[in-house]
């Protein structure tokens, strides 16, 4: 955790067995808290408001029981943004960047791994955007 820059927007991509952000354990409850999703929902988004999880049965990513799309997370960022891949999930990273190179063009971002574990394949990417981050309008 310490190159990771706390405020900056993570999108997660991990299994059951777990990950290194808090916020991954209270989404699993949160998924499992059913019709009590909206009594957590507000606090929740207040105490991870930069905390994204990656779902492959939608275009958008999952934000405290809300779909959002990827313009979203880039509004909460002035330069750069983290994507964690989860063990054995190196597999979600292409679909993670394509929804991705939809709003970015791929050129104006660096790519830097700056986490791996060799072992699990876990991996923490700093992805930084080099020109001017694109906002909805434009």
């Amino acid at each position: 955790m310490s190159v990771f820059e706390e405020g900056s927007p993570v999108i997660l991509t991990c299994r059951f067995s777990g990950a290194p952000f808090v916020e991954y354990a209270h989404c699993s409850g949160f998924m499992m808290s059913f019709h009590l999703r909206g009594s957590f929902k507000p606090y929740l988004k207040e105490k991870f408001p930069v905390s994204y999880f990656y779902v492959p049965w939608s275009e958008e990513f999952y934000f405290w029981n809300d779909l959002v799309g990827f313009q979203e997370i880039l509004n909460k960022t002035e330069k750069s943004f983290y994507i964690f891949i989860g063990e054995k999930k190196a597999g979600d990273l292409p679909a993670i960047e394509e929804r991705i190179w939809q709003v970015l063009d791929k050129t104006e971002v660096s790519r830097e791994v700056v986490y791996q574990d060799a072992r699990t394949g876990e991996q923490l990417i700093k992805m930084t955007i080099l020109s001017k981050i694109p906002s909805a309008t434009s």
